[in-house]
């Protein structure tokens, strides 16, 4: 997930952090929890990827959807569904 920063996405001679410079917003990520939860359904495992790589906002949004997703930590560091 790279962001919907449109302002920045075409935009030549900018960084990464730049460019996915972008928090989504709850709503946001409450059109993406079906998704995944859809996509679990069918397979073993599920990997998000946030890469909307300015400040932490990968970081608090994969928290964020985590969270919507009904998701614990799991030995190792990795998260599962319940």
């Amino acid at each position: 997930m790279h962001g919907r920063n449109y302002e920045t996405w075409e935009k030549k001679g900018i960084g990464a952090a730049e460019r996915f410079d972008y928090l989504y917003r709850e709503e946001e990520l409450e059109e993406w929890a079906p998704r995944v939860r859809r996509l679990a359904e069918d397979a073993r495992e599920v990997h998000v990827l946030m890469n909307n790589c300015h400040n932490d906002y990968a970081v608090r949004n994969a928290r964020q959807l985590a969270g919507r997703l009904g998701a614990v930590p799991a030995p190792g560091g990795q998260t599962r569904l319940l």
